[in-house]
């Protein structure tokens, strides 16, 4: 046990929570830019 993420799997879930953000984000109506379905910035 490192005590790391391997690194596919972290960029995965980093991914998946910036797309959430943007969704959130888009729902409160703070931008009116809908997210795209990628997980890349």
């Amino acid at each position: 046990i490192t005590g790391r993420w391997p690194e596919g799997l972290r960029e995965f879930i980093v991914g998946v929570h910036r797309w959430a953000y943007r969704v959130q984000a888009y729902v409160y109506l703070l931008t009116d830019v809908y997210p795209p379905f990628r997980l890349a910035p």
